[in-house]
């Protein structure tokens, strides 16, 4: 099958565009900033309009794009203001119903994520999970009642984060109100289930970090283990990023070629197993990251068309954006975005020596 070259497009440009004006909204933007955005796209557009100039009317959509960023960011700052972890203090006591979105096995302690049910009693809101300390078992999909009091994390004020990292509840009781049901949350009891095989196959001292591997759980991992890995360089392989997705994505195709899928079968079977695999784990950015770009990649691939790898990053920093926005201050997202444009860059940048 015969594919066209490349052309340039502006959606690395519009998920840049999107990225800037989110990063101001969540700093809370001075009066000035919308009023001076919103002239200069309509200056560019009129200019665009008058003399026909594409470049101008190019600039004028990425300026409305930030504008746009920028108001989607604002509404989560308004929204995170409202949130009931503003108005606790240290030793609070918190009494929440919720759904639990990790797996602790029985006598073990750590730290996992509970969504919340139900609107609290306070008149406050709940936005997104909230991370509790609490000793096992915590099955995935089951609810909870959760008796605590809350701790703040240290230095919030130093930077932005997101609701869910102001602190966590350190639980004095824990009860299961209703079990996990694979009709109502099928990902999360496959993540227990998932776990619990983990937790049963592997010894108690290396149970954790294959489950830190394989799910990218990483909450029950010692500190030990962590600076062992730190100290050796390997520390990155406790995060699902997109080097994992690709391989097992290379696996897939190869076991469904092996299976005698057709070319385009086999390529419909790696997204959607990976797709589920992103699921399964969480979503976290780098794994999204990759999914969209082998989604984005098989698409082009099957309507025989070569993708542009910039304008793939870009819309799959889009869709994470408005997906989640707040991910845009998380390391995790900046440095998996960052390390693809190097490697993109780099790639480009060696295809030019004639000796390869």
């Amino acid at each position: 099958m015969t594919r066209s070259a490349p052309r340039a497009r502006p959606i690395a440009l519009a998920g840049l565009s999107l990225i800037a004006g989110l990063l101001v909204g969540l700093r809370e933007p001075a009066l000035g900033f919308f009023p001076a955005a919103g002239l200069a796209a309509l200056v560019f557009a009129a200019a665009a309009i008058r003399w026909n100039r594409r470049g101008h009317l190019i600039i004028s959509s990425l300026i409305t794009l930030a504008i746009g960023g920028a108001l989607l960011g604002q509404v989560e700052q308004r929204l995170a203001r409202q949130d009931c972890r503003t108005a606790w203090a240290v030793g609070h006591p918190v009494s929440i119903a919720g759904i639990a979105l990790g797996y602790m096995p029985a006598g073990e302690r750590g730290a996992i994520r509970i969504r919340p049910t139900a609107r609290p009693a306070e008149g406050c809101r709940w936005v997104g999970p909230i991370r509790v300390w609490t000793d096992g078992p915590a099955i995935p999909g089951t609810v909870y009642r959760v008796d605590g009091t809350w701790r703040p994390a240290r230095h919030l004020r130093s930077a932005r984060r997101p609701p869910e990292r102001w602190g966590w509840v350190a639980v004095d009781s824990m009860i299961p109100l209703r079990p996990a049901s694979l009709r109502e949350h099928p990902i999360l009891t496959a993540r227990g289930a998932t776990a619990e095989g983990i937790w049963r196959v592997y010894p108690r001292r290396w149970a954790p970090l294959a489950e830190a591997l394989v799910l990218g759980q990483r909450a029950m991992v010692s500190h030990e283990v962590s600076e062992r890995l730190a100290r050796s360089g390997l520390a990155h392989l406790l995060a699902i990023s997109g080097l994992h997705v690709g391989l097992l994505a290379i696996a897939f195709f190869c076991l469904a070629r092996a299976a005698r899928l057709p070319s385009k079968g086999a390529h419909v079977c790696t997204v959607a197993c990976v797709f589920a695999y992103v699921l399964l784990i969480g979503a976290p950015a780098s794994a999204v990251r990759a999914a969209l770009i082998i989604l984005l990649w098989t698409l082009s691939r099957l309507a025989g068309r070569a993708s542009s790898p910039y304008d793939t990053l870009g819309l799959a920093a889009i869709v994470i954006i408005l997906m989640k926005p707040w991910s845009v201050v998380e390391p995790g997202f900046q440095l998996s975005f960052a390390g693809a444009c190097a490697v993109g860059f780099a790639h480009s940048e060696v295809r030019r020596f004639s000796w390869l």
